[in-house]
């Protein structure tokens, strides 16, 4: 099964990221979501929280392969 890396474009890559088995893409996109809401609780414990940025998918190789805006996953009324 292909492994995904999720990470919030402010963020540079590192460990810390979010690193899952999905069986493609479209199912990468639909738990992209979910990570988002997680990395961006992280921020929002460090006190800052920037919701123009995209959450970025990357293969195994690094390379990206989709996006979702933060915007998208969150919703604050």
């Amino acid at each position: 099964m292909p492994e995904y890396r999720f990470r919030l474009e402010d963020n540079a890559p590192n460990k810390r990221d979010c690193v899952m088995d999905c069986p493609d893409l479209p199912s990468a996109h639909l738990t992209a979501k979910y990570v988002a809401r997680q990395l961006a609780a992280k921020d929002i414990l460090k006190g800052r929280l920037r919701l123009s940025q995209l959450l970025l998918i990357e293969d195994e190789l690094g390379l990206l392969v989709d996006s979702v805006p933060l915007e998208d996953a969150i919703c604050i009324s």
